[in-house]
């Protein structure tokens, strides 16, 4: 059970939020006056959730205490409640919000309508962003990214230390700043079962960079026929995904997926059909990556033949291709290959949780940045809806899914049964495919995109 610490002496806040928080958040209401010891054994700190107080923490002394002591020591997010009489400097009032990104304010006038939702809101949003902190890991004060092995084979020059954890959880250095990076160090270290490396932050960002944007460079060579573009948008979505999910959206991310867009469009322009295409892009290893570069070209070639054939849309859709998985790390590659949870299936609740929770993950990651849209997060959150309302999260179907999102579940979906179902490129069955996928796809807003995809694989 969480601990949330009242710092108070306004009795009808201590029962409002003994009974309206208490009881439906299934927490501990810990009230303390002014002057006391707020937060008790430091080691246990971890457990207290949210500190929740109407001292004022720019003027008065035991608030200034309150304040000062969580930022230095714990951070743990502050709800603060304003009287009418509250005047706060706009730098300090400012500052408030940018100490910890989870801080709050509301009016006591406020609290019995907004406190419990703003405090459910943060408790979401702490969920959701819990899952990308396994990527990091301290060492002697240092934050260093959790990065795959196989990141650093052909990288010439490591900026920064690079280390790797023993069993033991310690770490030690592999690999000096400065020094060069040997092919052969990092492929026998992933012979042995070490699936990643370890570095520190400002260096592994710097590295991603320059790997990024050596992949830029090729969008623009010339003279490049369609298999040497294919491996270039294959690599690309890899290296985005692993930088997004480490790093977040970068204005460097944004332009390499542009490039994968006109990449798209260029490859896919003057096709009569798309079989031939999706052959090709079936020949390589089979990854969530090529899955996620099957799908660019069916979107694309739908969103040709139903009228969406602008760049806009072209954008949206295939953006969503990009991110829609990539709150998925590589181990947990055959989780996003379930399209809907089933009974009986043999998963851990964790497996459970990440399978339902990854779409809303990773829109609510995207819409930290202005590059992308709104569509491309409802897309994104609705990708694991069905036409029949069985899907996930909300169980909408063929009626109140949007036409973009449907055409997007459409070709997520063939595209999983494809891969799933061809073991041999030069037999693939389409038709068999569309009879997988049943009548139900072509229904409702499913019906215009279902015989756009038809037409698009020349059937």
């Amino acid at each position: 059970m969480k601990r949330i610490i009242l710092v108070t002496d306004n009795q009808k806040l201590r029962d409002f939020c003994a009974v309206a928080i208490e009881a439906q958040l299934n927490a501990k209401i810990e009230v303390k006056r002014p002057g006391d010891d707020y937060f008790g054994d430091p080691s246990l700190a971890n457990e207290i959730f949210a500190i929740i107080s109407d001292l004022n923490i720019f003027s008065d002394e035991n608030g200034i205490h309150l304040y000062e002591t969580n930022n230095e020591f714990f951070k743990i997010p502050f709800f603060l409640i304003l009287d009418g009489s509250f005047e706060a400097e706009d730098s300090s009032y400012q500052e408030f919000f940018k100490v910890h990104r989870y801080n709050n304010s509301l009016s006591i006038a406020d609290i019995s309508k907004e406190l419990l939702p703003t405090l459910i809101k943060v408790i979401k949003k702490m969920e959701l962003d819990s899952h990308f902190k396994l990527n990091f890991e301290e060492h002697k004060g240092v934050k260093l990214y959790r990065v795959r092995a196989s990141f650093f084979l052909n990288a010439l020059v490591a900026d920064g230390d690079v280390f790797v954890k023993l069993k033991n959880g310690k770490f030690i250095k592999l690999i000096k700043a400065g020094d060069e990076i040997h092919t052969e160090t990092i492929s026998n270290i992933i012979n042995k079962g070490q699936k990643y490396l370890y570095q520190d932050g400002q260096s592994f960002e710097k590295f991603v960079g320059q790997k990024l944007a050596t992949l830029k460079k090729g969008f623009s060579a010339q003279g490049l026929n369609d298999s040497q573009k294919m491996k270039l948008q294959l690599a690309t979505i890899k290296e985005v995904q692993g930088a997004v999910r480490m790093m977040g959206i970068s204005e460097l991310t944004i332009d390499m997926t542009d490039d994968v867009v006109n990449s798209v469009e260029d490859v896919i322009k003057g096709k009569r059909g798309l079989q031939n295409l999706v052959k090709s892009m079936l020949k390589f290893k089979s990854t969530f990556f090529t899955r996620s570069s099957i799908l660019n070209y069916l979107l694309g070639g739908l969103a040709s033949k139903i009228g969406w054939d602008t760049k806009s849309s072209l954008k949206k859709l295939i953006f969503a291709s990009v991110f829609c998985d990539y709150a998925f790390s590589d181990e947990e590659e055959e989780l996003a290959c379930i399209l809907k949870i089933e009974e009986g299936m043999d998963l851990s609740s964790y497996q459970r949780k990440v399978i339902e929770k990854h779409p809303e993950i990773a829109a609510h990651h995207l819409e930290k940045t202005q590059s992308l849209l709104l569509d491309e997060t409802i897309i994104i959150r609705q990708h694991h809806e069905k036409p029949d309302g069985s899907g996930f999260p909300k169980g909408l179907n063929a009626k109140n899914i949007p036409p973009m999102s449907c055409a997007f579940i459409l070709c997520y979906d063939f595209v999983q049964i494809l891969v799933e179902s061809c073991s041999n490129v030069n037999e693939i069955d389409c038709e068999r495919i569309f009879e997988q996928l049943g009548d139900d796809y072509r229904i409702g807003n499913f019906e215009k995109p279902y015989y756009a995809l038809r037409k698009a694989l020349n059937l």
